[in-house]
């Protein structure tokens, strides 16, 4: 069972690595919209581009690097939250499930997606720094839809 875990946090660490390496900079992708725009609309229900499209070089060279160190921190912390799940489901199907450490188990759980949670919208506070007051009014509509699609999400 120890090789289990072993492999499984190998493997784990090597995608999350492999993930984080992946190019964002706009240049790379000859002036095309760059990976990182499809994770604001997807994460932050930005539906115009009105903020993107009006970042200046450095806005723009700025958000990358902030983008690329919120991909490497997330990429570990979901390595290890797929771990932390898979220890949780060993420990609900052994022969007499130990009730405390399913316990502890699911407070490891929540206690990554917290840190998660706060590295995401810590992240939206720093994007947000760097925007004009103009393209904060944009910004802040796709950070208010998606803060309330949460909310129903959540039974809210």
């Amino acid at each position: 069972m120890k090789g289990f875990h072993y492999l499984a946090v190998v493997t784990a660490v090597i995608m999350g690595l492999s993930f984080s390496t992946a190019p964002t900079a706009s240049a790379d992708m000859g002036g095309k919209p760059h990976a990182m725009a499809a994770h604001h609309e997807r994460d932050y229900g930005h539906d115009g581009p009105e903020w993107k499209d009006t970042l200046t070089e450095e806005q723009r060279s700025k958000a990358d690097m902030m983008h690329l160190e919120l991909e490497k921190s997330l990429s570990l912390l979901e390595a290890g939250l797929m771990v932390r799940k898979a220890e949780l489901a060993n420990l609900l199907v052994a022969e007499k499930p130990d009730t405390k450490a399913v316990t502890r188990k699911i407070g490891e759980i929540v206690e990554i997606k917290r840190e998660m949670m706060e590295k995401k919208y810590g992240h939206m506070m720093e994007m947000r720094g760097i925007l004009t007051p103009e393209q904060r009014v944009s910004f802040d509509m796709g950070v208010l839809k998606k803060v309330a699609g949460d909310d129903k999400k959540m039974g809210r």
